[in-house]
């Protein structure tokens, strides 16, 4: 840390940040930390295979050629019929982001503000009321979507 010290004669290696050394920032980490506990990794990944299988019977419903990847507590919608497996395969083409746009625009008119890439991870003060909700806004987003093919 020696080559960070901003009170060096010579600083080697100049850092700052909004958040860098506030107090209020560090404790609220900590104790965002502290509770993190496993019980917490459960419940968020619990209900993250909750968010990606109502988001399944979604695309099923909607019947567009769409998929959902994710494990754990995180997940992303895909534009296409096959789950990638790889980042290349994962590769968003003009007519998928179109669509994908039109899905993100809608979650957004509908409180979810979510990544361009349509990821997410769940939050531990999340429950089965918030991936419900974040499902049905995604499901309204597909039809939209698929009003365009």
């Amino acid at each position: 840390m020696k080559v960070m010290d901003p009170l060096a004669e010579v600083v080697l290696f100049p850092h700052s940040g909004t958040f860098s050394a506030n107090p209020v920032t560090m404790r609220a980490g900590l104790t965002a930390m502290e509770y993190f506990d496993g019980a917490a990794i459960e419940k968020v990944n619990r209900l993250g295979g909750r968010a990606r299988a109502g988001i399944e019977e979604a695309i099923a419903a909607v019947d567009l050629p769409a998929c959902v990847t994710g494990r754990g507590s995180m997940f992303r919608l895909h534009m296409k019929a096959v789950q990638p497996r790889n980042h290349r395969e994962a590769y968003v083409p003009p007519e998928e982001a179109r669509l994908l746009r039109v899905v993100l625009d809608h979650l957004f008119d509908e409180g979810f503000i979510m990544l361009n890439t349509c990821s997410a991870a769940i939050s531990t003060v999340m429950g089965e009321r918030q991936v419900d909700d974040l499902v049905e806004a995604i499901t309204g987003g597909l039809h939209k979507a698929k009003a365009l093919l």
